[in-house]
This record gives structure tokens, C-alpha cells and sequence, in this order.
């Protein structure tokens, strides 16, 4: 590589090597190198992508669809001149075999740049792949810029890409950047501020409106470093209607942004991709905006669709998407939304969306929204003090467009499927506002989408997200931890989840409305102050069952209200193997749901009931473990069992099962004991069981050879010797149809414990303990 240093600008000269070129800045730039033509006038690099207006409710305030309305954010491009700068280059002789400083006179002659335009182009060697821009401290590096980035992108190709270095130094741009295909902008130790008063664009690709569509406009782009300063605090008019994207960039693939920091945004995105494929966002850090305006989306990174009206300045308005895109090792603090889309095309998703390894801190909204991702992760990230964790959305119908010349297929076909949520740590904010509405925080969302017939263009219909993997993640402090809504198939599998009570809205561990065929397993959920599992039907205005979920191997403990609750229509819902304890109200309720399963649960230290079950039908009721509960063990009201069978019941403050208006099939050997009222079953208008009372003996002492008493309800008494080594039975008597017992046994010592085993037609035991006086 040849080094070149700078030499004579402008009168003034400098000592040079071996050889030398002078560059000059002109004082303006030819109509070609600006960012409008007279074709396109009517756009300018300050039209803003269409936002949410404020009115309009986020998904996470309201599910349901509602209406938008659009408009765009404008600007006037203001030219400014830049200070004299001086370049120093480099080449590659190996790159290029024929080329030759004519070869570049005569491509600046045919640009018809001004005199000293094409001077400072015409030093630069034909071979030359990479220029350093030798400016002063402190001066506008504008035209500078661009005049070169222009001259080394028409020399660019494929195979011999070019480099534009911005030394280290505090520089500024008073308007558009214009990167263009197999070129790296590299600018590490730079400072680069916006010094214009009006809003434009930062950095875009290309200067032309129109390119190749789809991801063929642009390629092979890196722009590695620098400290890049929005710095809206210069901008006037900040409270007027629109503000302005940092780098924009479209149609375009294989795009890598590393390495730089993004400063002080004013109500828009500090890097904008749509219609990208094979991009790469790494290493980079995006912190302040103007904290005075809370509405729209103001994502740092917005992943978006080629349409005039959400993504203007590049045609053609194809409706591309993203796909391929890593965003890894970013920092993202004092923001209001870190990384996301909140737009998206009908039948088109953003495909393999990675965001990993990166760091949410103070974010006053949400830090990840994947809106209509399929194939996609949200992995290994810490999220501190956010608003909202992560929203995995199928749909937003105030941003849902459909691409040209489609119509809209089938109702709800559009899903977000096949995401993973995995191993991020996420501390929820205490924010109850943003934008002047309610706010309630979340670590994880997951939501489809009720498309009511007033969604303009897209069909009325329900839109699910299905296969999401939600594991091994930490969620803390205030809110709902994990959120599930019209979502279906999905996993939830090993989280951690720590919520405070001093919220002002119900905090919920893992929620279900309308979600079905869901596995929730082995997560470990305590201080919630609403439910620690809750499936439901979401209530009349979603009125859409949540079926066939499985709850399964969960850790609760520490709620205000109930420790699982499955609510109206839950068919098929499978509970088994949770240890649920200290609970304000029940352990586990089932309410008006069939066919459901509630197996191998271990329930204590309820305030009301262990297990409480109300107007729900084939429903299987066995082997779960109910002590020290305040109330009932079990609770069976209007109710038809298939089976209540080997519950084990014990240590709670009434009876151990409860039976009102129900029926119950089969068999059933529950054991009852040390519960704290007479009757070890109460039954009241129902089948399958019969009210039983505890027995109760005669006095019994060393001389006793025969125990009497009565046993309401009970078939047949067994009495027990309690041992070290275990209980001996030492006799046995039938119960007469008037409740009444006796059982002949050896004469015992004086303090012995006896135990008295009552079995009921049904096969439900209940004990109770004597002492021989």
C-alpha cells in the first residue's frame, strides 16, 4: 500500500514525501451531489417515516385492532458549505492493474464538477482503495465527504471494495450523508455532530429515490465507528410535528454497522433497516433522546418494509422486508425503545431476526418488539429497568399495510411462529404512564392479534403467534412477568420470575388468554400480587378459550391471590406436579372448564383452600398432596368428576374434602387426616360420596379390650398401634348403618398411641389419633 500525503490547498503548502496531491474543497456542490433533484423535490432527507399518532393505543394497552391515522414528517434540506479539508490515500496495487490518474481525471471531467472539485478528485490515484480524509479539528466535513464517498463508490466493485477513512477528531455534517455499495465509511476515534438546525437525515444509501428493488439496491456496506451526534438539543421547532432517522438504509444486502455510538435523538430511529437482508448491527451504543415527547415508536434500531408511506426515499415502494439480520453486543441506555419493528406488511414477515448479547439499561418503554417476526431469537440479553421487556406481536393493525398490488389472503393466516426467548435477564420498571396513558409493565409478551371487521384491508379474524420458546429467563421487580395472549403451541419452560407487591395493578407470573396447547414447566414464580399461573378466556371482549394447556413441574409460592387459576372454558387443561405454597387465597382453582387434569400437586399454606373447583366436568382429581391450608383441602362445587382418587389430605384448618352439588366417579382411597373439623368428607346434595364424620371412641385406658364409638358415613374401622418402627394393626369392626362402631383389642399400656382408621364406601380413609389413659 502507497501512503500519500496531502499537499497544496488553496495557497498553502506543505513538505511532502516522495509524492504528493493537493485536494480542495469546493465551496458547493454540484446539483448531482445533493439530496434532492428536481424530480423528487417533494421528498427531503427529513421525511420521517409514518408514526403512531398519540391517541393511538400501544398493544400492549389495547390487543385489539384500531385504527391509524398517517402522516409524514417533513423537513427542508438545508446545503451548507464545509471547511477546506485536506486527503491522504492508500492503494492496493494488486487490486488494480490498469488504472491510472488520466483514467480518474476523465471520470471527473464527465461528473461536471466545479474546478476545484475536480482537482481534489484528480489527485487521488487511479489505484487507490482507500482515502483518508486529512481535515481540520472541528470543521463541516459535509460536502468533503460526499464529494469522496461519491468518487470511491463509482470506483467500487465486488471484488476490490473501497474505504473512506474519517480520522479521529470532533467533526460536523450540516446534512445527508451518501454511502454507497462495496464501500466501509470507517470513523473509529471521530466525533461527528449534526450542526443543522433542521431536521434531516443523518446517512443514508445512495443518492438517488430509485434503486433496484427488493434487497438489490445496495451491497456489500460497512460503516464501522464514530460517535455520531443527532443532537436534537440544536434542532428548531423540537415540539412541531416530526423528527429524524440517524442512518437510513434500504434494499440493500449484506450491511454491517459495528463499532459506532449513537447520540441524542429526537423522536424517530437512530438506525433504520428495511428492505435488508444479511445485516449485522455489532458493538455499537445508542443513548438520549428528547425526553419531553413519548409518542410513536422511537426504536433505536427499527426493523421496517419498503412502502412510501412508513419508509419514504426509497423506491420502489416494493414492500421488501428484513430478513438475516444480527443485532449482537450493543448497548442500548436512557432511551425510549431499544430494538424492533412496529410496522409490517401483510403475509410478509421480518424472517431470522437475532438479538443477542446485548444491554437494555433504562429504557423508559420497551426493548424489544418482534411485530410479524418468524424464525427469529431474542437470546442472552439484560434488560434493566425497562418499561417492557420483550413483545412478540403476530400483528398491529394501526401499522399493518398490505404490499402493492396484493390483496390479503385468508383470515388469520398471519402468525409469528418459531421464535426463542432465551436466557435474558430483565428488571421491570415501576412506570404506571407513558404518553399521559396507563402503562403496565412486563418482562415477556406474546400476543396475536382480534382483527375486528373495521381493520381496513386486512380480513376480520383472529391472528395467533405459535411456537415461541420462552426459557431460562430471569424476570424482576414490577409487572406481568410473562404474558401470553392468542398465543398457541408455545413453550415456557424454566424461568425465573421474582415480582414485588407494590404495584397498583394485579401482577400475574405466567398469563394465558385465548392460548392454547401451551407447556408451562419448571419455572419458579413468588411474590406475585395477582395469580402465579392464570389461563382464562380473556374475559367478554376476547371471549377465546385457552384449551389443551399443560402445567406442569412449577415452583409457586408467596401470592396474593391464588397460586394457579384456570379460568371459564379451559378444556383439556392439564395441572400436575407444581408445589404451589403460601398463597393469600386458594392453591389451585378450576372454574367452568371440562375434561381437565389436576395430578401430583403439592399444595400448603393456603389461605382459603388447597384445591378449589367449581362448575368444571370430566375432570380428573388425584394423587395431589393438600396441608396446612387454612380452609378445605379440596373444594368440589357443581361438578362432575371422572375421578377424586389417592389425594392425600392433611393438616388443615376444616374438613379434608368438600363436596356440594357434585358428582364424583369411581373409587376414590383419598387419605384424611388431622384436619381441623368433625367431618373428615362433608358431602351436601351429590353422588359418589356421602358425608363422613371422623370417629370418635369411647374412653379408652390400659384395662380397655374393646373400642366403641360412632363414625358417621364410614364402612369399616381399623385400629392401629403407632410405633418407631411403624403401625401395627391390633383390630378391626364394620360401621352400622346408624354410624356405629366396636372393636375388640389387646389391652394396652397406659400412653400408647392408637390410630383409627375410618374407610368409607368409596375407599376414602380418615384417621384419627387416641392415647390410652
Amino acid at each position: 500500500m502507497k501512503r500519500l500525503v496531502a499537499g497544496i490547498l488553496l495557497g498553502l503548502s506543505l513538505e511532502l514525501g516522495c509524492s504528493g496531491a493537493a485536494y480542495a474543497e469546493a465551496p458547493e456542490i454540484a446539483a448531482e451531489f445533493s439530496d434532492t433533484t428536481e424530480s423528487d423535490s417533494f421528498y427531503t432527507d427529513g421525511t420521517e417515516k409514518v408514526q403512531v399518532p398519540d391517541d393511538t393505543d400501544d398493544p400492549e394497552m389495547l390487543p385489539e385492532s384500531g385504527e391509524e391515522a398517517e402522516a409524514s414528517f417533513g423537513s427542508d434540506s438545508e446545503e451548507q458549505q464545509s471547511e477546506a479539508a485536506f486527503f491522504s490515500g492508500s492503494s492496493d496495487e494488486m487490486a488494480f492493474t490498469d488504472g491510472s490518474s488520466d483514467e480518474a481525471q476523465a471520470e471527473v471531467q464527465a461528473a461536471d464538477l466545479s474546478e476545484e472539485e475536480a482537482e481534489i478528485l484528480a489527485k487521488i490515484p487511479a489505484d487507490a482503495t482507500e482515502v483518508t480524509l486529512d481535515v481540520q479539528d472541528g470543521t463541516d466535513i459535509t460536502n468533503v465527504l460526499n464529494l469522496v464517498l461519491k468518487f470511491m463508490g463509482q470506483r467500487a466493485t465486488d471484488v476490490s471494495p473501497c474505504k473512506v477513512i474519517i480520522p479521529p477528531g470532533n467533526y460536523y455534517i450540516s446534512n445527508t450523508i451518501h454511502l454507497y455499495s462495496n464501500m466501509t465509511l470507517y470513523a473509529q476515534g471521530a466525533v461527528i455532530t449534526k450542526s443543522s438546525t433542521n431536521k434531516h437525515i443523518i446517512l443514508r444509501l445512495g443518492e438517488e429515490v430509485l434503486s433496484d428493488g427488493g434487497y438489490n439496491g445496495y451491497r456489500n456496506v460497512t460503516i464501522d465507528g464514530g460517535t455520531w451526534d443527532l443532537n436534537y438539543q440544536n434542532v428548531e421547532g423540537k415540539e412541531n410535528p416530526g423528527g429524524f432517522v440517524g442512518f437510513r438504509i434500504g434494499h440493500a444486502t449484506n450491511i454491517t454497522v459495528k463499532n459506532v455510538t449513537f447520540l441524542n435523538n429526537l423522536k424517530s430511529h437512530f438506525l433504520e433497516l428495511a428492505g435488508v437482508k444479511d445485516a449485522v448491527v455489532t458493538g455499537c451504543t445508542f443513548r438520549g433522546y428528547w425526553k419531553d415527547y413519548e409518542g410513536g415508536g422511537q426504536e433505536c434500531i427499527q426493523l421496517d418494509a419498503c412502502l412510501d408511506y412508513i419508509f419514504p426515499r426509497y423506491q420502489p415502494f416494493d414492500g421488501a422486508v428484513c430478513e438475516n439480520v444480527l443485532i449482537e453486543n450493543n448497548t442500548f441506555e436512557d432511551v425510549f425503545a431499544g430494538v424492533g419493528s412496529h410496522s409490517m406488511v401483510y403475509d410478509r414477515p421480518y424472517r431470522n431476526i437475532q438479538i443477542r448479547n446485548n444491554t437494555f439499561r433504562n429504557i423508559r418503554k420497551r426493548a424489544v418488539w418482534c411485530l410479524n417476526y418468524v424464525d427469529s431469537a431474542v437470546e442472552d440479553n439484560t434488560m434493566e429497568h425497562v418499561g417492557g421487556g420483550v413483545l412478540v406481536c403476530s400483528m398491529y393493525t394501526p401499522n399493518t399495510h398490505l404490499a402493492p398490488d396484493a390483496a390479503p389472503g385468508t383470515a388469520g393466516n398471519q402468525y409469528s411462529s418459531n421464535i426463542s426467548v432465551k436466557n435474558n435477564r430483565i428488571f421491570i420498571s415501576n412506570t404506571d404512564k407513558i404518553n399521559g396513558k396507563s402503562w403496565k409493565g412486563y418482562g415477556i409478551q406474546i400476543q396475536g392479534s382480534k382483527v375486528n371487521a373495521n381493520a381496513t384491508g386486512i380480513p376480520e379474524g383472529i391472528y395467533k403467534v405459535t411456537n415461541v420458546t420462552v426459557e431460562n429467563n430471569l424476570v424482576s421487580d414490577v409487572g406481568n412477568a410473562i404474558y401470553m395472549y392468542l398465543a398457541d403451541n408455545c413453550v415456557v419452560n424454566k424461568n425465573r420470575i421474582s415480582l414485588v407487591h407494590a404495584s397498583s395493578f394485579s401482577i400475574t407470573g405466567i398469563y394465558l388468554a385465548g392460548s392454547s396447547g401451551n407447556v408451562i414447566s419448571s419455572n419458579k414464580i413468588g411474590d406475585c400480587k395477582g395469580n402465579g399461573i392464570c389461563a382464562n378466556n380473556g374475559g367478554r371482549t376476547l371471549n377465546a378459550a385457552s384449551t389443551d394447556n399443560k402445567i406442569t413441574g412449577n415452583i409457586i409460592n408467596n401470592t396474593l391471590n391464588d397460586g394457579i387459576y384456570i379460568g371459564t372454558g379451559s378444556t383439556g387443561t392439564v395441572i400436575s406436579k407444581n408445589d404451589v405454597g403460601v398463597s393469600n387465597k386458594s392453591g389451585i382453582v378450576v372454574l367452568d372448564s371440562k375434561k381437565c387434569q389436576v395430578i401430583s400437586n403439592k399444595v400448603s399454606d393456603c389461605r382459603l383452600d388447597g384445591i378449589y373447583l367449581k362448575n368444571i366436568g370430566d375432570t380428573d382429581i388425584k394423587s395431589n398432596n393438600v396441608t396446612t391450608v387454612k380452609r378445605y383441602g379440596v373444594q368440589v362445587i357443581s361438578s362432575q368428576l371422572k375421578s377424586l382418587y389417592g389425594n392425600t389430605i392433611t393438616g388443615n384448618g376444616n374438613c379434608g374434602l368438600r363436596i356440594v352439588q357434585s358428582r364424583i366417579s369411581g373409587s376414590q382411597q383419598n387419605r384424611l387426616r388431622n384436619n381441623g373439623s368433625s367431618y373428615a368428607v362433608y358431602s351436601r346434595n351429590s353422588t359418589g360420596s356421602v358425608l363422613v364424620r371422623l370417629p370418635a371412641s369411647a374412653r379408652i385406658t390400659r384395662n380397655t379390650a374393646r373400642i366403641t364409638g360412632t363414625a358417621a358415613g364410614g364402612r369399616r374401622l381399623t385400629v392401629y398401634v403407632v410405633t418407631k418402627s411403624g403401625n401395627k394393626r391390633i383390630g378391626q369392626g364394620n360401621v352400622t348403618s346408624r354410624g356405629r362402631y366396636s372393636v375388640s383389642i389387646p389391652k394396652q399400656k397406659k400412653g400408647t398411641v392408637l390410630l383409627l382408621l375410618l374407610t368409607d364406601k368409596y375407599g376414602n380413609r380418615s384417621y384419627t389419633e387416641q392415647k390410652v389413659l
